[in-house]
């Protein structure tokens, strides 16, 4: 019985991980190395989770002019609902292909919360 246990749990285990992973991290890509991806917030919204990100360049890093793709986790105890990205800071002109959304500022995300609960970040 314990092996079978154990055999169950060494098959799930990686699945339930990989779950989880997926939902603690925001993916972007920028136009080149010298961008970092923020999270500045994280909020329930009804039955949703709204995590709010920022990118942003630093000025005086000479960053590789290439395509690169940011990761940056959620550091939180989310509930088990459905997320929603918000990205403020974007300023190049092409079209994403990650399922986020782009606000022009953080007071255009701060304003759609409508009874909405902060999720505490724990870093």
């Amino acid at each position: 019985m314990k092996a079978l246990f154990l055999a169950l749990f060494c098959v799930f285990l990686p699945v339930v991980a990989a779950a989880e992973e997926a939902r603690a991290t925001v993916s972007l890509t920028v136009p080149d190395t010298a961008w970092v991806l923020l999270i500045r917030s994280v909020h329930q919204v009804k039955e949703e989770v709204w995590v709010l990100a920022a990118v942003e360049r630093d000025p005086e890093m000479m960053g590789a002019m290439m395509i690169t793709t940011l990761e940056t986790p959620i550091s939180a105890d989310l509930p088990q609902l459905p997320v929603r990205i918000f990205v403020v800071g974007k300023t190049w002109i092409w079209e994403n292909e990650e399922e986020v959304t782009f606000l022009p500022s953080e007071e255009a995300f701060l304003s759609k919360l409508v009874k909405a609960t902060r999720i505490e970040l724990t870093d």
